[in-house]
């Protein structure tokens, strides 16, 4: 391992993922989302 085992770590681990969002904008630019 080189001087920084935390880089080390993410770089040797894949993570995929994606998280999606209905977002309602509007004035006075508030966004709300579903719990």
């Amino acid at each position: 391992m080189g001087a920084d085992a935390l880089s080390d770590v993410l770089r040797a681990v894949r993570l995929c993922s994606a998280m999606f969002f209905h977002l309602d904008v509007r004035a006075p630019w508030v966004a709300a989302a579903p719990a």
